[in-house]
């Protein structure tokens, strides 16, 4: 029983590590593909003011003030 204690500890520490050492690897020259991502160009022109913006919820909030409710999802946008 022991046997299997040991190796179940050996096989996190193993997958651990590997999960750590893939986290700290260098992306620098990995080819993400043309549709994903950021393009890395920049938005061309001033920034324009007014406009609308939409925003939906999954229901009818309880209340409009968000310290009067303990509903999450009405609060956080």
């Amino acid at each position: 029983m022991k046997r299997y204690k040991r190796s179940g500890y050996l096989a996190g520490v193993a997958i651990a590590t590997s999960l750590m050492l893939a986290a700290c690897t260098d992306d620098s020259d990995v080819d993400e593909g043309e549709g994903a991502g950021d393009s890395g160009e920049e938005a061309e022109g001033e920034p324009q003011e007014g406009g609308d913006l939409s925003i939906a919820l999954a229901g009818e909030p309880d209340t409009v003030d968000p310290h009067g409710t303990n509903d999450v999802t009405r609060i956080s946008f």
